[in-house]
């Protein structure tokens, strides 16, 4: 089984800031360390976690210019100038 495809429970508390900690078991499976970049990504009533990595973007990249879902060159720098 690859490291995408093992699935790991832990629950975490919203602190009254916002804040949640990822479990220890998750961080250590994820590879996840202090100043790492994380995208979350609501999906209807869930909330997804994901780092932030250059091979991350460029999926998130292809799979919007694949579902039509990519802005135009004018949509982008709307407003920017």
């Amino acid at each position: 089984m690859d490291k995408h495809s093992k699935r790991s429970f832990a629950t975490a508390t919203l602190s009254s800031r916002g804040q949640v900690v990822i479990p220890k078991l998750l961080r250590e499976e994820l590879g996840l360390e202090p100043g790492d970049n994380l995208v979350m990504i609501r999906h209807g009533d869930s909330i997804m976690v994901k780092k932030l990595s250059l091979e991350a973007i460029m999926a998130e990249t292809d799979r919007q210019y694949e579902a039509g879902e990519t802005l135009s060159i004018e949509e982008t720098f709307e407003g920017l100038t």
